[in-house]
């Protein structure tokens, strides 16, 4: 089957990220210069069946195009003379450099390998080509397994032009449902952003819980953008919970029983609601999520021990799961 190669384009530098087969996953590839890249192209085009060329647009904050955007298209043109058979698309990639090295930095990777700026164009075609995929399957996303660095990073927020974020978070929401799931937060799904949904609409349906938390679980579904806790009682309450990222593995933890929290919802507008029960737990265990802090963070030292087979095998795709996920290679 055919695949995707997406180019971030750079007067000096020039990454390159390709697709799987099913067209769902994004790949880093390489850096090269840019005096090499129709050489390069030349080769992976035969090695791999290429059907489209994704470009990065990049845009300034105001809107308005790079002054790369010139030279971009002065490429564009050479590339449809010759490859006339492979289709060429555009890709907003506002944001996707500072996601990078905000990425590299967040991974532990040391501060040498840090300045390595052909890594971060890279890992920004990367970014490009997973945002132009989403955005063209209107898609369930594989969740990211425990294990990988994304899951460990305090993510950054967000802006209002923040690109194709609707369509981000309509795929956040069929992927949380595909996956039974009552929360989903964007490290999850690969993006080190914060941005989290909830629905704790199935909890309503467990007759062991009071009719009044029931009804109070039943409508509650909302997108929190740049969350912020801002308050949480001392009284703390333990239930069971597991993870869309850790399946299989299911463990009793404390949290606050009362929250209050800010947030954006998806029209940018500024909220402030006071939450308790189910409701703050679940928004809890997805904002620890875009701080970088997973359920299995708070077991006891003993317990992340007897656990650490099972987690290990899960980081490496050893375990049973009824939906889409990624792990480490």
């Amino acid at each position: 089957m055919s695949k995707i190669l997406a180019i971030d384009y750079g007067l000096k530098r020039i990454g390159i990220a390709i697709s799987d087969e099913n067209r769902i996953l994004a790949f880093a590839l390489e850096t090269i210069s840019s005096s090499e890249i129709f050489s390069y192209l030349n080769q992976i085009t035969i090695k791999e069946n290429i059907d489209v060329f994704v470009i990065g647009k990049p845009i300034q904050k105001d809107n308005t195009p790079s002054n790369l955007e010139s030279n971009i298209q002065q490429f564009i043109n050479n590339l449809r003379k010759i490859y006339p058979q492979i289709k060429l698309d555009r890709c907003d990639e506002r944001f996707t450099s500072v996601i990078a090295k905000k990425t590299i930095i967040d991974s532990g990777i040391n501060r040498k390998k840090r300045r390595n700026k052909k890594l971060v164009d890279k890992i920004s075609a990367t970014l490009i080509l997973q945002s132009y995929l989403e955005k063209k399957n209107n898609m369930i996303l594989p969740i990211i397994a425990y294990g990988n660095p994304v899951l460990k990073i305090k993510c950054e927020e967000i802006h209002f032009n923040y690109p194709d974020l609707d369509n981000l978070i309509k795929n956040m929401w069929e992927t949380m449902y595909s996956a039974n799931g009552v929360g989903l937060a964007a490290p999850q799904i690969g993006r080190p952003i914060r941005l989290f949904i909830v629905d704790t609409s199935p909890f309503s349906e467990d007759k062991e819980i009071s009719l009044v938390e029931r009804n109070k679980l039943k409508t509650f579904k909302k997108i929190f953008i740049n969350p912020r806790i801002v308050w949480s009682s001392s009284n703390f309450c333990s239930f069971n919970e597991g993870c869309l990222s850790i399946p299989d593995i299911r463990e009793d933890i404390k949290r606050e029983d009362e929250i209050e929290i800010q947030y954006l919802n998806e029209k940018f507008e500024s909220k402030t609601i006071k939450l308790n029960g189910l409701c703050a737990r679940v928004v809890q265990h997805e904002y620890d999520h875009i701080e970088g802090i997973l359920f299995t963070d708070k077991l006891s030292s003993f317990k992340k021990k007897l656990l650490s087979g099972k987690l290990k095998n899960i980081s490496f795709g050893k375990v049973k799961c009824d939906y889409p996920m990624q792990y480490l290679k």
